[in-house]
């Protein structure tokens, strides 16, 4: 076969607004200077060091992750084939506490517990390897029984937008329930 693989790859954020979007992107490119920072810190509207969102703020906070990954057709190729695709989702709650432990929590358990199941670790491979390489579906095992979710998607649109629908609606009933002043 004369083809040549190529890999590219890209990462997207999706905001809910145009507006939130342009938002997320002057913070990337123009980030909140530590004085600054510090200054809403006193101000109470960071929270200080030590400090985290409410147990009852987390439980309103999930993540969405969407990996796709597409084959291209072969130009070469005079068979008619269908371009291949997969789309999976990640999900699950709150990203900044919560489901970052479980997976650190879950990485080391699946190293230490489980190293033959690990197919980077069961084949000799050393040096620097990514999680998904190194434990592969052991790890994935270990964190949906954490509660992490990993779903095949048809529609990857159509995930993006119940994601943001259920975000909302939640944070909705978050507000309904602390007063119409309410921040979140």
């Amino acid at each position: 076969n004369n083809s040549q693989n190529t890999f590219s790859y890209q990462e997207v954020a999706v905001a809910p607004t145009q507006k939130a979007a342009m938002k997320l992107e002057r913070l990337r490119t123009h980030p909140i200077p530590p004085s600054k920072m510090e200054q809403m810190i006193e101000q109470g509207r960071l929270p200080k060091p030590g400090q985290g969102p409410t147990p009852s703020h987390r439980s309103v906070l999930s993540f969405m992750a969407l990996l796709v990954a597409e084959e291209e057709e072969d130009p070469n190729n005079n068979h008619e084939t269908k371009e291949r695709k997969v789309c999976v989702a990640i999900k699950g709650g709150d990203p900044g506490y919560e489901e970052t432990s479980k997976m650190v929590i879950e990485s080391a358990l699946c190293l230490i517990l489980q190293p033959n199941s690990c197919p980077g670790l069961a084949k000799g491979g050393g040096g620097f390897q990514s999680s998904a390489m190194c434990m592969g579906r052991a790890l994935i095992t270990r964190l949906q029984h954490a509660g992490i979710q990993f779903l095949k998607v048809e529609d990857a649109k159509k995930e993006v937008d119940l994601f943001w629908s259920d975000g909302m609606k939640r944070m909705m009933e978050m507000k309904e329930k602390k007063g119409p002043r309410a921040k979140l």
